[in-house]
């Protein structure tokens, strides 16, 4: 390990907050296996604050579990919704869950590619983009997006639809409209809501921050490549050029490994997110439960479809670089064939690297991530709409 690496690892990777919010949700990125060590004066108050944060949201993530299946159960029961919006939303809660538990099994395998990345950085002269930026600010708007949708469903949307009060009163006197009582259902509302939207929200901006880590270094790659080009290729320079290859080699696996499961996850929570806009316009009778639900609607109406455009776009710029890559390694591996034999070995080493098939970056192997997949989940989900607009008219 580089001796400055420890210091600046999260000034490289650029997205210090974003490691803070995926703390807050139980699952620490970053973790520093000398955080004891450095401040023995603080530590109790740390140590303190760390468990809470680790075991806090966890347990609440699923606690919330069975209050979903709970509350939907009883409205189900006094008839206000049917089977398929239960079922739906539930669904909904549960690949929540699913993500967060996929991410944190993965959190030191992500630790052990944040070092891996740096290392690469360093060796490829990588000067970071001011990525962090747009990180920050998807951060800013998904959080704000939260706290305002919470407090129009807490202060005005919830007193003017009785199942939506019945859905947050389980443990809460249903009836009753005292400012406790809006309290205490605005921080469960913000609770499920954080489930709902900002863990999908958090994870998609995390695996768009790691796929354009991983890119900067394809890039950084691919002008080192160009500049040996402009020039008469020489061995040594073909050979260093080769083993930051075969690094970006298994950095690419090692990528693909980690994110592919939450890449899947996130495309169909999302599709659901947007069908189950689809269950709340032709499926909920209530109309004042639906009046309710249709504010919900907008909000993923537009996270959905952002979240499968940012992960598929950021995932497929990795292929779209390898392909730039080994273009110009064709381009070198020509230029040495005019004297084929002064350039024997540097020949072999341009060979091999245009031989190495280098992994597509997918959803679990199901599907690749290219541009043609926004259309094409976002259509058929169209598609299915329009279907069972058809349909209802009928």
């Amino acid at each position: 390990m580089l001796p400055s690496e420890s210091g600046k690892m999260d000034r490289f990777s650029g997205c210090g907050i974003l490691w803070c919010c995926l703390k807050f949700l139980g699952i620490d990125i970053l973790k520093s296996r000398d955080e004891g060590k450095i401040q023995v004066q603080n530590s109790a108050v740390k140590k303190f604050a760390n468990k809470l944060a680790k075991f806090l949201y966890p347990l609440i993530l699923h606690v919330m579990q069975v209050y979903a299946l709970v509350s939907w159960t009883i409205l189900y029961s006094h008839g206000a919704v049917t089977i398929e919006v239960l079922i739906s939303f539930c669904v909904s809660d549960l690949f929540s869950m699913a993500l967060w538990q996929d991410v944190n099994r993965k959190k030191n395998i992500v630790r052990s590619l944040v070092t891996k990345c740096h290392h690469l950085a360093y060796l490829l002269d990588v000067r970071r983009k001011q990525n962090n930026t747009v990180v920050n600010l998807s951060l800013i708007l998904s959080i704000c997006t939260l706290v305002v949708l919470t407090a129009f469903y807490g202060f005005v949307i919830s007193e003017s639809s009785p199942e939506y009060i019945m859905y947050y009163s389980v443990f809460n006197t249903v009836g009753s409209h005292n400012i406790v009582s809006i309290l205490l259902r605005s921080v469960m509302i913000l609770i499920t809501f954080s489930i709902l939207y900002l863990v999908p929200s958090l994870v998609a901006i995390f695996v768009c921050a790691m796929y354009c880590k991983v890119s900067s270094l394809f890039r950084g790659m691919y002008e080192n490549v160009k500049n040996v080009l402009k020039f008469s290729p020489q061995y040594k320079q073909v050979f260093e050029v080769m083993q930051n290859y075969n690094h970006l080699y298994q950095l690419a696996h090692q990528t693909e490994r980690a994110f592919s499961l939450t890449a899947l996850l996130l495309l169909c929570s999302q599709c659901l997110s947007v069908y189950l806009v689809l269950v709340t316009f032709f499926k909920v009778e209530n109309e004042s439960f639906s009046y309710a639900l249709y504010w919900e609607s907008i909000v993923r109406l537009i996270m959905g479809p952002l979240s499968i455009t940012a992960v598929v776009l950021c995932g497929s710029s990795i292929a779209s670089l390898v392909r730039e890559i080994q273009t110009c390694l064709q381009m070198i591996h020509s230029s040495l064939l005019y004297d084929a034999d002064k350039n024997h070995k540097t020949l072999q080493l341009v060979s091999s690297m245009l031989n190495m098939e280098f992994p597509q970056m997918t959803a679990y192997g199901v599907l690749e991530l290219k541009p043609s997949l926004i259309l094409t989940s976002l259509g058929s989900v169209l598609t299915y709409g329009l279907l069972v607009l058809n349909i209802k008219k009928t």
